[in-house]
């Protein structure tokens, strides 16, 4: 399934709202929880290639001290 940053948009406000139920023009969607609409919103921002988690390296250097 393709999003759309409307989509995310709307779930996002929704969820800051409290309100489980949204509507994309005909399509109307129940969600049981906050915590489904938080894994929805992850979903949706990880397709969109949105928050990518960054990684960090690091390097260890040891010295003798001499």
């Amino acid at each position: 399934m393709e999003f759309t940053l409307a989509q995310l948009k709307k779930l996002k406000a929704a969820y800051a709202s409290g309100v489980l139920r949204i509507r994309y023009g005909d399509t109307d969607v129940t969600y049981q929880s906050m915590a489904q609409m938080k894994r929805a919103i992850a979903v949706i921002e990880a397709e969109l290639g949105i928050n990518k988690p960054k990684i960090k390296l690091t390097t260890v250097e040891y010295d003798r001290g001499l």
